[in-house]
């Protein structure tokens, strides 16, 4: 088996790219081991500390264009500048989430309000289960 070398270049949003997809490794897959990974993966030899601090938002990871190379630049948050990076705000996700699950629950309230309705009205229930799922 032969090895070749290969040269691509990354685009200047990578860096928001990589903490999005680690911020949503905890806020969609609640994973937060995943979401380290995918830092620490992408940026060998960061410490641990500064790949929490790009998941929070405190870091960004910049691209920066030199003779004609790409390298990531880990940099404080400004909020002048990276206004574009992502921010991992948990008590506001938290508090969607407890919304979202209200509202859900909400709904399935009033579906099992209107199947007791029809049952006491109608003073039966027939369910069709198809075999398929029996077996």
């Amino acid at each position: 088996m032969t090895t070749q070398l290969l040269h691509f270049r990354i685009g200047e949003d990578t860096g928001r790219l990589l903490a999005r997809i680690a911020q949503e490794k905890i806020t969609c897959e609640f994973n937060p081991i995943k979401a380290v990974k995918v830092i620490s993966d992408s940026l060998p030899g960061c410490p641990d500390d500064l790949v929490l601090s790009i998941i929070k938002g405190d870091h960004v990871i910049e691209v920066v264009t030199e003779d004609d190379h790409e390298m990531f630049n880990v940099c404080p948050r400004n909020p002048e500048i990276h206004q574009a990076w992502p921010v991992l705000d948990i008590i506001d996700w938290y508090n969607r989430k407890f919304d979202q699950i209200g509202d859900d629950g909400q709904s399935i309230y009033h579906a099992l309000e209107s199947l007791t309705t029809h049952v006491i009205r109608e003073k039966t229930l027939d369910i069709t289960i198809p075999y398929e799922i029996i077996m």
